[in-house]
């Protein structure tokens, strides 16, 4: 790109005779940090390219890694599939055109897009409506797209999106001598891939060889699933931004034509290119290949090794021990006298490392650190064998593996840890003791006084922890919850977390009983009642109590006839409580409305989830375990319409339809910690912006 871009990895290896992977991480000068996955195929590679959908023919929405299994052909082997055109997200009706197989399904262009695809002798084309319609007979296969990204030596403005944004993109391009482009680039995920606008994708895709690039469908529907190597199956290679693969309309596949021999010609060897620190321990792999790069089994003989002068190590099973200085290295996998396959590693020294915000180990335990490590923004890989451990405190040992062994007692201080070879240092703060241990108990086994227990899950509210909570419903005035746990210490405090479903929150008491005598915490407060937040709930322990092996817990609740409760793990609490550092929150959820198109209104909700004034990808929220709901009825994940924006910190539901009238929103934000809040909104579709 000349001066466009600077290369942080660059991953190059053949995955069927005539298609090569690419893989590279690099950083953007406008951009920013960029993952890119392309597949590049000689034309004359023994493949066949068809658009895949449902094998019917009738256009529905399905992921392109399904479709593109059941289009699979007796014989053939699937390599790999990409999403393509842009599609209708409720009937699942592509805006271009489709030809499958020889068929033309679909013929009908939205003004101004393009089309790709694939004339009978093999030639790639690129084209408007008129090339489209003059040679329509002649194509074998054509999905639609939407904005030239590179036109020759033109990287042309959009204009279907003019709109200066950057997302996660998925385009198709033509080299020079015929061969094929398929790209997805990562986006909405900052510091990982940022995504790109589309005249900067258009730039990478010139880089890379293109003469001619299409944009196809990106964002959310970004995917590259790929039969790596050794590997029996495609597999999703790039990391989608909504965490999981999206229902498409279509998608391009490529399968190759004939199955292998079956017979060992070659070894692939993992990992490949990596840059690894030194002193570093990790487990080699090899895979057998056949004449196709089908998987197949290994000489029994084979064996790893390194050259003698490398200074690192590795036994004929594949442990491999860095050196202790930065080289490169080709590990070797041989079949007696008969060299099998190679891996070129880096051995480097990181120049940061990184650690978890708060190192928390359990007394008397051995625990790893959990640090990672970059060289020029790129990952190092490491474990405790890379590093110097240097306690500023007597908190523990640390083992010859870089284990950390921590006192029988709770204290906390500094380590100082150092990369070998006089690399990058950090500073880690330990804490020893003991997170907060939940307790779960079965709930016929608790005892319970004007008032019911079960467990399960209440509609249209999520657990604080797990999977369940204690529901409780109240038939008195005056009711009591009494069980008893086995405890490994004798905590602090007992706690639980409380949602009030119906009628007031009611007062608690909590009474340990230890030996003779009981202790009993001061009362909770009395809160209103509300279903947005769930509400935490703690009780000392008097330092006297000298309760041992089981604990045994009484709860009053006063005030609590006609009520009807969530508790949400009971808890015991020792040393450290870390799980509710920053408030998670609800910023802002916003909704309009599409024109209208039918008898019910389309509607589009976004969510914006975050922690004080933290920036949004810094906010641990657990984006698989947000939920939105509308009328009591889930739409979290819908398949074609659910998408998030972990660099907006944003979860999206798109082109949903919904009656005309008054309705009941419910958001919920959850952290990887398990904190959870809740909005509730009400909303009239009648009062809703028109979306522009």
């Amino acid at each position: 790109m000349d001066g466009q871009h600077t290369v942080i990895l660059h991953q190059q290896f053949t995955v069927f005779p005539g298609i090569e992977y690419i893989k590279e991480v690099f950083e953007d000068h406008q951009d920013g940090r960029q993952c890119a996955y392309i597949l590049r195929i000689d034309r004359k590679a023994d493949v066949r390219l068809d658009t895949v959908m449902k094998p019917d023919g009738c256009f529905a929405l399905q992921e392109p890694t399904v479709s593109a299994k059941a289009c699979r052909r007796e014989g053939e082997t699937l390599l790999g599939v990409i999403n393509a055109d842009f599609f209708n997200m409720t009937n699942g009706i592509p805006h271009g055109v489709v030809v499958m197989n020889g068929s033309i399904l679909k013929e009908k262009m939205q003004e101004g897009t393009r089309f790709f695809g694939l004339y009978q002798d093999g030639t790639p084309v690129i084209g408007d409506e008129t090339v489209f319609q003059k040679n329509k007979q002649k194509l074998k296969m054509a999905v639609g797209g939407r904005d030239m990204l590179v036109d020759g030596d033109l990287i042309p403005e959009p204009v279907i999106m003019p709109l200066p944004a950057r997302h996660p993109r998925t385009a198709v391009g033509i080299c020079e001598n015929g061969d094929v482009l398929l790209a997805v680039l990562d986006g909405r995920n900052p510091g990982v891939s940022e995504g790109m606008h589309l005249q900067r994708f258009g730039l990478y895709l010139k880089s890379m060889g293109a003469k001619q690039a299409l944009n196809l469908d990106g964002g959310g529907s970004t995917i590259m699933a790929l039969r790596m190597p050794g590997q029996q199956e495609i597999e999703t290679v790039n990391t989608p931004s909504d965490d999981f693969e999206r229902v498409c309309a279509n998608g391009i596949a490529v399968f190759a034509r004939q199955t292998g021999d079956g017979v060992c010609g070659s070894a692939f060897v993992t990992p490949q290119q990596e840059y690894v620190a030194p002193g570093t321990r990790l487990k080699l792999s090899a895979f057998g290949l056949d004449n196709l790069l089908g998987p197949c089994a290994l000489p029994g003989d084979v064996c790893f090794s390194v050259p003698n002068d490398s200074g690192c190590a590795v036994s004929a099973d594949g442990d491999f021990l860095a050196a202790q200085r930065d080289c490169d290295v080709n590990v070797a996998v041989s079949s007696g006298e008969r060299l099998l396959g190679t891996a070129l590693l880096h051995v480097r020294t990181p120049d940061a490392l990184y650690l978890p915000a708060s190192c928390i180990c359990t007394e008397g335990e051995a625990h790893e650190l959990g640090i990672t490590a970059t060289l020029k923004g790129r990952n190092v890989l490491v474990n405790s064998t890379s590093y110097h451990f240097k306690p500023q405190a007597d908190i523990g040992w640390f083992d010859a593996a870089g284990i950390f062994h921590a006192r029988q007692e709770a204290c906390e201080g500094d380590v100082l840890v150092c990369a070998r070879n006089n690399g990058a240092s950090i500073t880690a703060h330990v804490r020893v003791g003991r997170l907060p241990q939940q307790v779960d108990i079965a709930p016929e086994a608790i005892e319970t006084t004007g008032c019911t227990v079960c467990a399960e899950r209440p509609l249209g509210y999520s657990p604080r922890f797990g999977q369940q909570v204690y529901l409780v419903e109240s038939q008195q005035k005056e009711c009591r919850l009494r069980f008893e746990t086995a405890i490994p210490k004798r905590p602090r405090a007992v706690g639980m977390w409380v949602h009030a479903l119906q009628g007031q929150m009611p007062d608690f008491t909590l009474t340990v009983p230890c030996g003779d005598e009981a202790w009993q915490s001061s009362s909770f407060e009395q809160g209103a009642p509300s279903d947005a937040v769930w509400t935490y709930m703690e009780a000392a322990l008097p330092a006297e109590a000298k309760c041992v092996q089981t604990l045994k817990i009484s709860i009053s609740m006063t005030g609590a006839s006609g009520a009807q409760l969530a508790i949400d793990s009971f808890r015991l609490v020792y040393d450290y409580v870390d799980d509710d550092a920053e408030l998670l929150e609800i910023k802002q959820v916003s909704i309009h409305k599409y024109a209208q198109s039918d008898e019910n209104e389309r509607i589009r909700i976004t969510a914006y989830m975050g922690c004080g004034d933290l920036r949004p990808y810094y906010v641990p929220v657990d984006y698989k375990r947000a939920r939105i709901l509308i009328d009591d009825t889930e739409y979290t994940g819908l398949p074609g319409h659910y998408g998030v924006n972990k660099g907006g910190g944003s979860v999206m539901l798109h082109n949903l339809a919904v009656s005309r009238g008054v309705h009941r929103l419910r958001v919920c934000a959850q952290a990887h910690n398990s904190q959870q809040t809740w909005a509730d909104i009400t909303f009239d579709t009648e009062q809703l912006e028109i979306i522009q």
